[in-house]
């Protein structure tokens, strides 16, 4: 080859390089794809070219790009790393861990095969690797995250602490110092800064970091679960002991037919997404008479009904897409084994009978430590009012993704029209930005939880959902949290959503979402 022609293809290839970088991947794959038909054994252009496919999420594109790549260069660990996780991705675990363990000389590849395995639910293969990698590396913080998972996933209180032992004795340096030393660049090191600070009794050094982790990342299900228990066990631990007892308790076996769990429940999504599995699991539990294990999730800690036994033992994973899953779900089939870990959700709202929905709200009354307080809160708004009006306004993770979110204005506009027609309303304001938005109803001075005088040391996630549940009239949300909150509320008269169709205030049915 010519130096021009050289000269041409490094031109090419740093300007699709240029494109991939600025996120321009359409661009990127014309340009990679023109460069590989001149230089076709070009091992880099090809592995770029299969981060763009990935990044596009066409995986199986990826797939051959990454494959084309080590057949060129066999030593090439970036391509069997991303070829990993193209057919993880693509949904195809057991290639990606064979994909993985080719190259395990190399850290990061290393980690992504322990999170897989977890993934996959081999969770002791998982620890298994998570030791090596602390064995040959303990300043690898990030395995800690995986340790963490595993051990909510066992509700084994000694993983984490002991391999934070053995790490500090193995670099014979104190745990406070290591801790320290924990990067503070991303929310996943904050997080297992704050669980570590925690675990070792350093309470307000450790939430610092979790609230820092949240900021970074605010939908992250496993930051908000361990900061609302962490928060509830510090100033409430006396009220919750009783609840402790669960830990020791496992189905009786002459009163069950079978044992279902959900191990990773509490690790994704926050309060409405968690409650929405949970029901989904808890209504086939009842169905089939079958006894629900439990991990360490926020549920226990608020309402009567979720006291469920914690997890036993590590079950099969069966996916709620199975065919012999699906088929269980109405309690016509029989489940697809005696017992089983089940990953996904199977809740259905308009399929409900009217027990399963009495069912529903008295699993979710709260607990009588707490409802003595969210009582009080429901006096205080209506003292001298009549009706309770809710409006539940997500913003937070919802604006970083891209949902829809429904202006102020819209609800301004529904108000004005309705108000004067309520018998003594008021107002009550529930949101994750709660302080930004409430200013905009100031003519119809609403409340919100930082208006009473008794407010609990956590978040107020639960005072909004109480409230949502109690009052007269209701504007859900678009997020499974109000609407969750709707199906226990069993006085409402009136109940809206914001149509993300139409962009208006609609009558709304919770029980068909």
């Amino acid at each position: 080859m010519e130096k021009n022609d050289q000269k041409l293809l490094s031109d090419k290839l740093e300007k699709a390089i240029s494109f991939q970088n600025n996120h321009q991947h359409k661009k990127a794959i014309r340009i990679f794809q023109e460069f590989i038909e001149i230089d076709t054994n070009n091992s880099e252009a090809h592995h770029l070219l299969g981060l763009s496919y990935l990044e596009l999420k066409d995986f199986k594109k990826a797939i051959l790009e990454f494959e084309n790549s080590i057949q060129i260069s066999p030593e090439r660990e970036e391509s069997y790393c991303n070829l990993g996780m193209a057919y993880w991705r693509n949904d195809e675990k057991e290639k990606a861990a064979a994909c993985f363990r080719k190259k395990l000389s190399n850290q990061f590849i290393h980690i992504n095969l322990a999170q897989l395995l977890l993934d996959m639910n081999k969770i002791e293969e998982s620890l298994l690797e998570c030791q090596k990698i602390l064995e040959d590396n303990p300043n690898n913080y990030i395995v800690f995250f995986i340790i963490i998972m595993i051990e909510h996933r066992l509700c084994n209180k000694n993983i984490v602490l002991s391999s934070l032992y053995k790490v500090a004795q193995k670099l014979n340096i104190s745990i406070d110092k290591w801790l320290i030393e924990i990067p503070e660049d991303n929310d996943r090191f904050l997080y297992i800064k704050g669980f570590l600070f925690i675990l070792t009794g350093k309470y307000s050094q450790g939430l610092k970091y979790l609230r820092a982790a949240e900021k970074k990342d605010p939908g992250a299900g496993w930051i908000f679960t361990f900061k609302m228990i962490s928060q509830i066990k510090q100033y409430y631990g006396p009220l919750i002991t009783p609840n402790e007892n669960l830990k020791s308790l496992t189905c009786p076996k002459f009163n069950y037919r079978g044992v279902i769990s959900m191990n990773y429940l509490g690790l994704s999504g926050r309060l409405g997404h968690q409650l929405s599995y949970y029901l989904g699991l808890k209504l086939y539990a009842k169905r089939h008479n079958y006894c629900i294990e439990m991990p360490d999730w926020i549920g226990r800690y608020f309402f009567e009904g979720c006291s469920d036994p914690f997890i036993s033992n590590i079950y099969d994973t069966i996916n709620s897409t199975d065919p012999s899953f699906k088929r269980s779900i109405d309690g016509n089939y029989p489940p697809p084994q005696e017992k089983f870990n089940l990953n996904g959700s199977c809740f259905n709202p308009s399929k409900l009978t009217k027990e399963e929905k009495r069912y529903i709200q008295n699993t979710l009354t709260p607990l009588p430590y707490l409802k003595k307080t969210l009582d009080s809160h429901i006096s205080q708004l209506k003292k001298n009012k009549k009706t309770l009006v809710s409006i539940h306004i997500r913003r937070g993770d919802f604006v970083k993704s891209n949902f829809y979110v429904p202006s102020s204005q819209l609800f301004l506009t529904w108000l004005k029209k309705k108000w004067p027609d309520l018998n003594q309303p008021v107002l009550y304001i529930a949101s994750d930005e709660v302080e930004a938005v409430k200013a905009d109803f100031f003519e119809f001075e609403p409340f919100s939880m930082s208006d009473f005088e008794k407010t609990f040391y956590f978040d107020d996630c639960l005072t909004d959902f109480y409230i949502i549940s109690q009052s007269d009239i209701v504007i859900t949300g678009a997020s499974s949290f109000s609407r969750l909150a709707t199906m226990c509320n069993s006085k409402y008269s009136q109940l809206y959503w914001a149509n993300p169709n139409t962009n208006s205030i609609e009558k709304f049915n919770v029980w068909a979402y």
